[in-house]
């Protein structure tokens, strides 16, 4: 059986709203296993040939590899922004307890 890999996937949003539709509609369809919240980030980017500055919050997921396409087609069509920022990075090492956990509850 081959091993799963693991990803933490970071999405900044505009608002608490916006937050808790994500977090809840991913945990719900068992596409992550948990996810943490920053609030009160600062954001800095080109947008329209300027340099915005906003505050975001900051999400991070905890899932599956395999999840993501998944993940990122719902949050898309969550997102109030044209280009959502939608970033996973791989897990190269964590408790094997932690792991199997995430296994569980990401289907």
């Amino acid at each position: 059986m081959k091993t799963p890999k693991y990803l933490l996937v970071f999405v900044t949003t505009p608002n608490s709203k916006t937050t808790q539709k994500i977090i809840k509609t991913l945990l719900e369809e068992e596409m992550i296993s948990s996810a943490q919240i920053s609030n009160n980030i600062k954001s800095y980017y080109w947008w329209n040939n300027k340099i915005e500055k906003k505050t975001e919050t900051l999400i991070i997921m905890i899932t599956l590899e395999k999840n993501f396409k998944n993940i990122e087609k719902e949050i898309i069509k969550l997102h109030p922004y044209k280009v959502p920022q939608i970033i996973s990075v791989s897990i190269s090492n964590a408790n094997k307890d932690f792991l199997k956990w995430i296994n569980q509850y990401c289907g």
